[in-house]
């Protein structure tokens, strides 16, 4: 019992300091949740070699289940919004979208050239849940109890998972180049999203959460090139590039960045360039 109180006592306290709403989630997440979710542990054994994320049609870990590896792709037709829980392999992220790509009716230009830009295949999945796993351990949640903008119970139809998560962010799955953030920390703070790059020669982004002046963190795909230009005309910071390494992604923080440079790009950010050896159309998988 003292151990309850001292837990509850913890969490008022940070969110009495004003410590922010993430911070107290991340707590959340850690202590009520436990491990696996004490729910979600019986399923742990159905985490096979090879595989990255198991889906369930039910809270904790129950139902029908599907797993998945390391991939990104809509979902079979049967599997789309019907899940309510993952498990997600330690050291690993999923993401689920709440809509899926090529869907019928997505914009005017698929009907009139029959093919779309990534910007505009990545755009068209709309919200979306990401779900990090510990270094050491696997994560289990229910998606209506996921730190997202918008509840996803029953509600996702693309999904993607990656291993090889780098601090606090998450693996960049293969249909995106790199993912960026509104925070240094691969923290989306006030956007709804993280801002998802796919492989774009220039890619002039909006503003809000399209993250026109607003990027000040980024976690790259490893062997993938992203390049952060600012075009203004008054205070032009130029731009520059990171690169990630061929064997693991590469996550880097602008804001106070001791690299003068990239610490003027900080929030300044306006086109991006993103690209991976070999790789021209956005990666799709074909899940069944």
């Amino acid at each position: 019992m003292k151990y309850l109180i001292l837990t509850a006592f913890c969490l008022a306290s940070l969110a009495n300091l004003g410590q922010g709403q993430s911070l107290l989630n991340k707590a959340l997440g850690v202590i009520g949740l436990g491990e696996a979710n004490s729910k979600c542990r019986e399923a742990e054994s159905k985490l096979g070699p090879g595989q990255c994320a198991i889906l369930f049609t039910d809270d904790d870990c129950r139902g029908d289940s599907y797993p998945m590896g390391e991939v990104s792709g809509n979902l079979p037709f049967t599997y789309q919004n019907r899940f309510e829980s993952v498990l997600v392999k330690k050291n690993c992220a999923f993401i689920g979208y709440d809509d899926s790509i090529d869907k019928i009716g997505q914009g005017l230009s698929s009907l009139l050239t029959g093919k779309r830009t990534n910007e505009e295949r990545l755009e068209s999945l709309d919200d979306s849940a990401v779900v990090i796993a510990p270094k050491d351990k696997n994560l289990g949640i229910d998606f209506d109890d996921v730190d997202s903008n918008d509840n996803l119970e029953q509600d996702i139809e693309f999904a993607a998972c990656a291993c090889g998560n780098v601090g606090p962010c998450p693996a960049v799955p293969k249909h995106l180049c790199a993912m960026c953030y509104d925070e240094n920390g691969c923290d989306r703070s006030d956007w709804d999203n993280f801002l998802g790059i796919p492989i774009t020669n220039l890619w002039s982004l909006s503003r809000g959460d399209g993250g026109r002046n607003g990027i000040e963190s980024c976690v790259v795909r490893k062997g993938c090139s992203l390049t952060i230009i600012d075009t203004d005309v008054l205070g032009n910071d130029g731009q520059f590039t990171f690169t990630a390494p061929k064997d693991s992604d590469y996550h880097f923080d602008m804001n106070g960045n001791p690299n003068p440079k990239i610490d003027d790009l900080s929030n300044d950010g306006e086109h991006v360039t993103c690209s991976c050896p070999g790789e021209v159309e956005m990666h799709i998988d074909e899940l069944e």
